[in-house]
């Protein structure tokens, strides 16, 4: 399997319920390659919401997870992560769109990888959580299989915007507003096991997070 990142975590520069990303890079062409995004987000208000549909090079995606969660723990704004995968076959980069369920506006970032030799699109594991309140450090494990890959993303809201994550790659970290950090990354598997994902800074935090092994 090969994994790469293809575009840098990208913010959306407008608040809608669909937002939409022009000439997003994808990478070199091939008949099985698959374009996965991780997409941490927020919204104004305090109602929890998920993304619901999407499209990757005018491909409908899959949504793997997206847990939302809002309330007063999270400084009246509402947090979220997504795992999205569409089969993109052609073309070195396209538009990306992505709709949020509930009729609200939000601005979310997307990491975008190309994966080439995927066996399968159901994840050998996947967590999905998005009332999580935990002290540091934060993990997270998933059963992986030799020759696949597994990514993480977060959004977190809490006393510290310089957490770091370890036990995959950091593929980007962000502090999108004051109290608030966007962090993930992904690995390939070189061996069957376990993959645990650590981030550490801070003392509290109110999170969502998405985690998936693919083979």
């Amino acid at each position: 399997m090969d994994v790469t990142v293809t575009q840098a975590l990208t913010i959306h520069p407008v608040e809608t319920q669909t937002v939409t990303w022009s000439g997003v890079a994808f990478g070199s062409a091939a008949p099985n390659r698959y374009v996965f995004l991780a997409v941490p987000y927020y919204t104004l208000g305090t109602a929890g919401a998920s993304i619901s549909a999407g499209t990757i090079g005018g491909v409908t995606a899959t949504i793997v997870a997206s847990p939302g969660r809002g309330g007063s723990a999270t400084g009246g704004f509402s947090i979220g992560v997504a795992i999205v995968y569409a089969l993109v076959p052609t073309g070195t980069s396209g538009s990306v769109t992505l709709t949020l369920a509930t009729n609200t506006t939000f601005r979310p970032r997307i990491c975008v990888y190309r994966v080439v030799n995927l066996q399968s699109t159901t994840p050998v594991q996947l967590l999905s959580a998005n009332n999580i309140d935990a002290t540091a450090p934060l993990s997270r494990s998933v059963s992986a299989t030799k020759d696949g890959f597994t990514m993480i993303v977060c959004s977190v809201y809490g006393n510290s915007t310089t957490r770091t994550l370890s036990g995959l790659t950091q593929d980007y970290t962000v502090s999108p507003v004051a109290s608030m950090q966007f962090i993930g990354g992904s690995i390939e598997n070189t061996s069957t096991g376990t993959v645990t994902g650590t981030v550490t800074g801070g003392t509290t935090g109110n999170w969502c997070v998405a985690m998936a092994s693919f083979r």
